[in-house]
């Protein structure tokens, strides 16, 4: 079995299925073995104004050990992300500022564009801990 060193090379999601500024977090969530059953990159025009990826709920014990990662990347990232119920969603949106009940959007495309690269890196911060022994 050949072994998988780079996030780029680890695709159970591949492009084409998601928005493509999502697939990363998607990818890294996957390789610490949570499921995930919707996302969305954000989007301007529509929908919500920040990614997200909804999670399958799962045990206490896996929930606990995404949450130990997510403080450990919070800690050197400017976005904090969270995991709220079953999403995983930067942590001043959980309430979903930045959208309106009509879904209009309040954000920028630059504010946009750095959450976006935001789930990027917490997608490559989640593969490279997959084997971190606190998530096991």
């Amino acid at each position: 079995m050949e072994r998988i060193e780079k996030l780029e090379d680890f695709r159970p999601y591949a492009e084409g299925g998601l928005d493509p500024q999502i697939v990363a977090l998607c990818n890294g969530l996957t390789s610490i073995r949570v499921k995930t059953h919707a996302s969305c990159e954000g989007h301007l025009d529509h929908g919500h104004s920040h990614p997200w990826v909804g999670i399958n709920p799962f045990s206490f014990a896996k929930r606990e050990a995404l949450k130990i990662l997510l403080e450990d990347f919070n800690k050197q990232s400017d976005i904090k992300w969270e995991c709220a119920t079953d999403w995983v969603v930067p942590v001043d949106t959980s309430n979903c500022p930045g959208c309106t009940e009509d879904n209009s959007v309040k954000i920028s495309q630059e504010e946009l564009r750095l959450l976006q690269e935001s789930s990027q890196q917490l997608g490559q911060f989640l593969f490279d801990h997959r084997k971190d022994d606190r998530i096991k």
